[in-house]
């Protein structure tokens, strides 16, 4: 098992503490990312206090499944865009299970908060919870992630996204993830590594 950052979180001021502290882990994020995600954590409201614990604690066991590596750099951005998710979507997240809010917020973490919206409605409840289901992997979790993002940018109907996640295999999921991931960087001749 893998270091876990937050196993000793009892409130928001603890998550801040240890987020300041591994800040210089996370130099992907720009800094107006940085800082809207971090106002929003810091004022998160306090009846979401305990529900947003529990993702922190979820989100820290999820990531640190790998022996040797604590995933610092995935951990911390996603928990940020976990608090903004909390913060200005609430209404929209509050029925979302952990497994279904850290697949959505570890794919938003790069994101500014204008897309967060059009991410809710591409990756439904109903997606995150066939993506959730399929494996319990925070990392194959990304590659389908990407899959519905791609397929969706190359015109596939939602009903047809829902419909292929749900019925193919996992491994042929992920073998076409990777296939499209390729195709996208080889046409934008670039990749950022930070999603793609």
């Amino acid at each position: 098992m893998g270091k876990k950052l937050f196993s000793q979180v009892e409130n928001v001021k603890d998550v801040l503490d240890i987020l300041c502290q591994n800040l210089d882990k996370v130099i992907t994020l720009s800094p107006e990312i940085l800082e809207y995600n971090y106002h929003s954590l810091t004022n998160l409201s306090l009846e979401h206090e305990s529900h947003f614990l529990a993702l922190v604690h979820y989100i820290d066991d999820c990531f640190s499944a790998y022996e040797y590596y604590d995933f610092t750099r995935y951990k911390i951005p996603t928990i940020l865009s976990a608090a903004t998710y909390y913060h200005d979507f609430y209404e929209n997240i509050k029925d979302y299970t952990l497994g279904e809010l850290s697949t959505l917020a570890k794919f938003s973490a790069i994101d500014p908060v204008e897309v967060y919206s059009s991410n809710l409605q591409l990756f439904s409840k109903n997606i995150l919870s066939v993506i959730e289901r399929k494996t319990t992997d925070f990392m194959t979790r990304d590659k389908l992630m990407n899959w519905v993002y791609l397929s969706d940018d190359n015109g596939v109907d939602c009903h047809t996204i829902c419909s292929e996640l749900q019925n193919k295999s996992l491994p042929a999921l992920v073998k076409q993830s990777f296939s499209l991931v390729q195709k996208k960087v080889e046409e934008s001749g670039f990749s950022d590594g930070r999603r793609f």
